[in-house]
């Protein structure tokens, strides 16, 4: 009887040409058998990538792994820094030479082939808020303060464009210079781009157009020519520098019989002004 022990080689598996562990041979019968005994493979059961979709964050960033049998170490391709999609990410295996078994493994195991994965790189979201710094009365421009939220550090050139409002009546766009006093209108932002952000424009941000300061003057006297005479009216208003300046564009109204020729006639008069706008 040849037995074959197989319990000294756990680590390894044999190739046997025949399907038993013990053989009967007739009596002045010899034989020989021969045992291959070929490398084993790692077993990557437990080998797992964590997570291939990264947010853009400035730094170069690659893929995470785990499960990494022991006996072996692997080194992953350059990741990627800016948001990008499928990225392709090449994992090496290599002995682990720090190993105390690293002759072992060297000697008696196959080393796994090589691992191709797919890194993406999101946009990062970058959120703008708005403040506006003065009050606004028809014929102003609204001047607005930016902030912005999200841009990561050292970043020099995190979009492009101009940051614009617009403004809006009842859904309506409203050019500036057609504001109108005690009217609320609805503000949109608008005109930046990023390849590495998500832009976040302010929301439900409103502009409430204040009443401008007038001055009317009403020129009254006249020295006397025979003609009849009706008051002059003037109106001026105080601009963002706190100065007088005329306003065009007035309409008044008052009784037009109230004119007066002769030295000595006084009349009251009520003069009412109106305004596109203001």
């Amino acid at each position: 009887t040849v037995t074959i022990d197989m319990s000294s080689m756990s680590k390894r598996w044999l190739e046997i040409p025949v399907d038993v562990s013990s053989v009967n041979l007739p009596e002045g019968v010899t034989a020989t058998y021969k045992v291959d005994v070929v490398k084993n493979e790692f077993d990557l059961s437990k080998f797992v990538f964590e997570d291939d979709s990264k947010t853009y964050n400035g730094k170069i960033q690659n893929l995470e792994y785990s499960g990494l049998p022991e006996g072996i170490i692997a080194s992953l391709s350059e990741g990627a820094k800016n948001v990008v999609e499928n990225h392709q990410v090449t994992l090496t295996f290599a002995f682990d030479k720090n190993h105390e078994d690293y002759e072992s493994y060297l000697n008696n195991y196959n080393l796994p082939q090589n691992q191709t994965k797919y890194l993406t790189i999101t946009k990062a979201d970058l959120t703008i808020e708005a403040e506006l710094k003065n009050e606004v009365a028809p014929g102003e421009t609204p001047e607005w303060m930016y902030s912005f939220v999200g841009i990561v550090e050292d970043d020099e050139s995190p979009y492009t464009g101009t940051l614009a409002p617009t403004y809006k009546l009842n859904g309506q766009e409203v050019s500036i210079d057609k504001f109108v006093a005690n009217q609320t209108y609805d503000v949109t932002f608008s005109g930046l781009s990023s390849n590495n952000y998500n832009i976040v424009y302010p929301e439900n941000v409103t502009l409430k157009v204040q009443p401008s300061e007038f001055r009317i003057t009403v020129e009254s006297q006249f020295v006397y020519d025979g003609e009849p005479h009706q008051p002059i009216i003037s109106v001026q208003r105080m601009n963002e520098e706190g100065k007088l300046v005329d306003v065009a564009d007035f309409t008044t109204d008052f009784d037009k019989e109230y004119s007066l020729t002769n030295v000595g006639e006084i009349k009251d008069i009520t003069v009412t002004c109106s305004h596109p706008i203001y």
